[in-house]
């Protein structure tokens, strides 16, 4: 059932993404709900990933992902 993590992951970039388009157009306020958004996600995969573990392939995909929000985050 690891793919629940995947899924997070999957959507704290989708969030991430969303909060960079809004501070492209400066609507603030959409930056802030992406930003609580991510918050509640990150700490559902913190606790979730406690009782799951990525198999090998997840942890490929993890790592792209990863990428992908760094960009977002403008790291």
């Amino acid at each position: 059932m690891s793919k629940v993590l995947i899924d997070y992951y999957k959507a704290i970039e989708d969030s991430s993404a969303r909060m960079l388009q809004a501070a492209k157009s400066e609507d603030w306020e959409e930056v802030v709900r992406c930003e609580g958004v991510c918050a509640v996600l990150i700490e559902q995969l913190r606790f979730r990933s406690r009782e799951l573990e990525l198999m090998p392939a997840e942890r490929l995909e993890k790592a792209s992902i990863m990428r992908r929000i760094l960009n977002n985050e403008g790291v």
